[in-house]
């Protein structure tokens, strides 16, 4: 149906971003917020820890219930949260070595950075747990599993699709937070 393929057209575009937020995050590290890999791997637990929060969080909201009402409030508050991270680490200034965890977070902008990619976390658990109920309950009986493969093969799609972008945007020698902000405004329309 026309609200299926929405749903998992959607739910795609929601891998397509986070895809290549996740690919440019090392990058974004070290090369943007000049931090090292201890710092990338506490980002990469804030980001799933706020995953799993937001999930978990929309479960209680919803409380059994299947409906798609947070999805749009959801999207616009992870639109806002990527603008935030291309916004704020532009404050940031580079320094000579790499800094370490406790190094980075003396400045009062790292702090910033660190809730914003918490919270793309949760608002991305926010918006994917209805998508994701919505397409099973939505799907015929007779059809999930392959409603289920589909998406799946969209959300591979979309992934190939999103890192070709990034690699199209950085030889035309974007900046990753020009990346970042680019994403952040198509998420948004």
């Amino acid at each position: 149906s026309e609200g299926l393929l929405s749903c998992i057209l959607t739910i795609s575009w929601f891998w397509l971003i986070g895809a290549v937020l996740l690919t440019k995050l090392p990058d974004f590290c070290h090369y943007v917020l000049g931090a090292n890999t201890t710092v990338f791997a506490l980002f990469l637990a804030l980001f799933s820890i706020g995953i799993a929060l937001g999930s978990l969080l929309v479960n209680k909201i919803l409380n059994g219930h299947i409906t798609l009402a947070w999805v749009p409030a959801a999207m616009l508050v992870f639109t806002w949260f990527t603008f935030d991270l291309y916004w704020a680490a532009g404050e940031t200034k580079r320094q000579e070595t790499l800094l370490t965890l406790t190094e980075f977070f003396t400045y009062i902008n790292h702090w910033r950075i660190a809730i914003d990619l918490f919270l793309l976390g949760f608002s991305g658990g926010l918006f994917t747990v209805p998508l994701y109920t919505y397409m099973q309950i939505a799907s015929p009986p007779d059809a999930r599993a392959r409603t289920i493969a589909a998406n799946n093969i969209y959300n591979s799609l979309f992934m190939v699709i999103g890192t070709g972008m990034v690699m199209l945007l950085l030889h035309l020698n974007s900046s990753i937070r020009g990346v970042f902000l680019l994403f952040s405004i198509l998420n948004g329309v």
